[in-house]
């Protein structure tokens, strides 16, 4: 049985008519035909502007980690909290090295071709 605050965004009637794609899976779908879920820190950040609220996304972490810490939570689900978190933290930094690289080939496919440049001519 769906949760009566769960039933718009699981019907698939108001998820055609809102313009999500039929095979997107989310709960909380991005709309537009796209097959992916809303960024949280989009929406909230589109929703402060428009409010006149300065938000970036060190203020949005501690806004979270402040509301997080604030709920009464037993010791052994934060426990898998911080598993998560670190998980997500690992991803993080291998995704940044990736593009730290991929900034290097970049810049010695740049260097090489101008090489070639320079002996061609």
């Amino acid at each position: 049985m769906t949760h009566h605050a769960m039933y718009k965004p699981s019907n698939p009637a108001f998820r055609r008519d809102s313009g999500i794609a039929e095979d997107n899976q989310y709960l909380f779908p991005s709309t537009g035909g796209s097959s992916d879920n809303v960024s949280d820190w989009h929406a909230i950040n589109c929703i402060c502007d428009k409010a006149g609220v300065k938000l970036n996304a060190t203020k949005f972490r501690h806004l979270t980690s402040t509301m997080y810490t604030a709920l009464d939570i037993p010791e052994a689900k934060r426990a898998s909290f911080t598993v998560i978190w670190a998980t997500v933290k690992a991803s993080m930094r291998l995704s940044i090295r990736l593009l730290w690289l991929k900034l290097k080939l970049l810049t010695l496919e740049a260097y090489y071709k101008s090489l070639v440049r320079c002996y061609i001519l």
